[in-house]
């Protein structure tokens, strides 16, 4: 049967005796007395993950054109600059400006302020395409990239840890690139520059909403020296507490900015913009943030800030919102997102998660906290909190494990569940029930564990 591209699985009601020649899925031709009857293979999976557009985009014109003249299958175009400068929101503003048929596969993001391994990005990227990632990676993402032609949107690749490996697997996509570093650009760069004076009166208003006061609003924007994220973060400030401009400049003209967004200093200088704007928002708000920082850069499901806020939904609500009105976070369908890797790295460095908010999240997901050190604890809720597709919820789940020889489960070992219906999850064990001292001997023990469904 040459040519048979999908295997065909024969039922009793798919044989028809006739004197027709047989087709097999319009590619092999069967004579005899048999009509074999091939359904349809799906649809082909096309990924559509383009990244969601910043609502405030202004001045960056010339840049999209140059993107759109450059983004084609087989190309390779890097848009580099120092940390805020919206190199991650020309590139969603980019991609949305392209016709489907430009890249007839589809589009995929990956960002590796997420995820910084390779091995992580083959991973999803061969699943977005509805295939299993299986090893060799490499092997299986050359296989399922041939004949594509997509778009691969690599966001924060500074943080990559093997960047070339990966464009040497793209085949026929072409990719788009955003880094610090202008060494990951192969081929076609363009490095984006600060906002010029009136440009950045303009962003800084949007954000503000300050009509008029023309002398203090250029002389804050002087001092911000056109860096869009540091426009964002004071904007949004003002525009929340209501504070004046003339006492923002106040304050502004007494921090100790160094060289602002040209990138040696980044960090620092965000740091002290967001210091004032995070002393503003309420105590709950910064637990939540807390959390945030304490995670990789990725949304956060609601519960796990509930159960900081001890179960109280409305706390949890107003933390969230708060921190949504000072640009802090951003929501994304059900989830929240801290709204710039700045602001994530702000948050796990002065913002370290207490050992009184990881007894709560353990607390909720019936962990028993007594069991273990705070580091163990800390590493066991981080582990529950950013399982791939982790929802995490308060469900107890009697499990049945059986094993033979020399094993030992003890509480907090994490491990995968597989369930009757096909789904599984993470499972981390309740407490101490199952052990095995050799390696003739076989335990079957049902024992508690907390789990995070899919």
């Amino acid at each position: 049967m040459v040519g048979l591209r999908h295997a065909v699985t024969l039922r009793r009601g798919d044989l028809q005796m006739s004197n027709q020649t047989g087709i097999i899925g319009k590619k092999a031709r069967v004579k005899g007395g048999i009509h074999f009857h091939n359904h349809p293979a799906p649809p082909p999976i096309i990924p559509d993950q383009r990244p969601p557009r910043e609502p405030c985009f202004l001045h960056r014109e010339e840049e999209l054109i140059w993107l759109n003249e450059r983004l084609h299958p087989g190309k390779v175009v890097a848009v580099c600059g120092p940390g805020g400068m919206g190199k991650s929101a020309l590139a969603a503003q980019a991609v949305r400006r392209l016709e489907p048929v430009r890249f007839p596969d589809g589009i995929i993001f990956h960002s590796f302020y997420s995820h910084p391994r390779i091995e992580q990005a083959l991973q999803e990227i061969i699943k977005a395409f509805g295939q299993e990632p299986e090893p060799p990676l490499d092997t299986t993402l050359r296989r399922v990239l041939s004949g594509r032609q997509a778009l691969l949107i690599l966001d924060g690749t500074e943080r990559a840890d093997d960047l070339p490996a990966l464009l040497r697997l793209r085949g026929g996509c072409g990719v788009l690139i955003t880094s610090r570093k202008t060494e990951d650009a192969p081929d076609e760069l363009r490095e984006l520059k600060k906002l010029e004076k009136a440009q950045a009166e303009e962003v800084f208003r949007h954000y503000s909403k300050i009509a008029g006061d023309d002398v203090n609003v250029a002389d804050i924007c002087k001092i911000l020296d056109g860096w869009p994220v540091a426009l964002r973060i004071a904007g949004r400030y003002l525009r929340k507490t209501k504070e004046s401009a003339a006492e923002y400049l106040r304050w502004l003209e007494k921090e100790p900015f160094k060289e602002l967004g040209d990138g040696e200093h980044q960090e620092e200088n965000a740091a002290l913009l967001l210091r004032r704007s995070v002393d503003a928002v309420s105590d709950d708000a910064r637990l939540a943030l807390e959390l945030a920082g304490d995670l990789a850069f990725l949304p956060i499901a609601r519960a796990p800030v509930v159960a900081m806020m001890e179960g109280d939904e409305r706390r949890t609500r107003n933390a969230l919102n708060d921190l949504a009105n000072y640009g802090l976070v951003e929501r994304m369908k059900e989830r929240w997102k801290v709204s710039h890797a700045l602001i994530h790295t702000y948050a796990r460095i002065e913002l370290p998660l207490s050992k009184e908010s990881i007894r709560r999240i353990a607390q909720y997901i019936k962990i028993e906290s007594c069991l273990f050190d705070e580091q163990r604890l800390r590493e066991i809720v981080k582990h529950a909190l950013e399982s791939p597709g982790s929802e995490i919820t308060a469900y107890w789940q009697e499990v049945i494990i059986t094993t033979t020889g020399n094993k030992h489960y003890e509480a907090g070992q994490t491990f995968r569940v597989r369930f009757p219906d096909g789904s599984d999850a993470v499972g981390v064990i309740g407490e101490v029930l199952l052990k095995c001292d050799g390696p003739d001997k076989a335990v079957t023990q049902q024992f508690p564990v907390s789990y995070l469904p899919k």
